[in-house]
């Protein structure tokens, strides 16, 4: 039996398809999430399962869809809201990749279950950033603003598999295990990133300039974190499935038999 993979998704507010005219969707929320996540899933032996924001789901509910799963992804998307890492919110009309707190809030607890009920974790971008707050630490709300680099972290996404800049990956972690690889070339996405550290999470690579690229917590099962997309790269660069193939693998464990 393959190993069912639960994909977090981002709301889109109708407000958004009325902008572009699409007046048949009006007063109609949707659930999205990229099909890189799935497809690499698929690819690498797994069964995604998209895992929508639930606006009214108590804990129990939320714990019963986690236990369904053998593992999860936390997604790429908006920015988390600041004030849960203590920080005052800039006006959203500034904000680059404005914040949606219903996310944040059902993603929290979805995190919370899948670190109760043990399950593999996969966290990529957002989700990062997502894994870090939860554990008690900050973000750079913005690098260009916050943060002295040459590197562009947020590249245009006119080509999503492009390589931006180098990561330099610890010799003793599992990223050094899954590419046998001291340096690799990775997309970049994103305008925040990990600031100050969160309890219980290690760093295990960093770009060039300093920027925390990957993470892991050893003290809670499996529980990877990465800056980088590797499912944006998979298909031109087949290397980048291995991630994937690697969380399958820890999954498996998981299986209903």
């Amino acid at each position: 039996m393959k190993p069912i993979i639960g994909i977090s998704t981002s709301i889109i507010k109708f407000e958004e398809y009325e902008k572009n005219n699409v007046v048949h969707l009006k007063g109609v929320d949707h659930s999205r999430v990229s099909v890189d996540y799935s497809n690499a899933v698929e690819r690498a032996g797994g069964l995604p399962f998209l895992i929508p924001v639930l606006k009214y789901a108590d804990d129990n509910v939320i714990d019963e869809i986690i236990s369904k799963v053998n593992g999860v992804i936390f997604t790429g998307g908006e920015d988390i809201d600041s004030s849960f890492y203590g920080v005052e919110n800039i006006d959203e009309a500034e904000s680059i990749m404005k914040s949606n707190k219903i996310r944040d809030e059902f993603e929290f607890r979805l995190l919370k279950s899948a670190i109760k009920l043990n399950k593999p974790i996969l966290a990529i971008c957002r989700g990062i950033q997502l894994l870090n707050v939860y554990f008690g630490g900050t973000l750079f709300k913005d690098i260009n603003t916050e943060y002295k680099t040459e590197i562009e972290h947020l590249a245009p996404l006119d080509c999503k598999y492009r390589k931006i800049h180098e990561i330099e990956i610890d010799e003793n972690s599992i990223l050094f295990e899954i590419y046998n690889k001291k340096t690799i070339m990775v997309n970049s996405f994103h305008h925040q990133s990990i600031k100050d550290i969160g309890d219980s999470l290690k760093v295990i690579a960093k770009s060039e300039d300093g920027i925390i690229e990957a993470i892991i917590n050893e003290k809670e099962g499996f529980i990877l974190g990465l800056q980088f997309h590797p499912e944006m790269m998979f298909e031109n660069d087949e290397e980048q499935l291995k991630i994937f193939k690697h969380f399958i693998k820890k999954t498996k464990k998981m299986v209903h038999i």
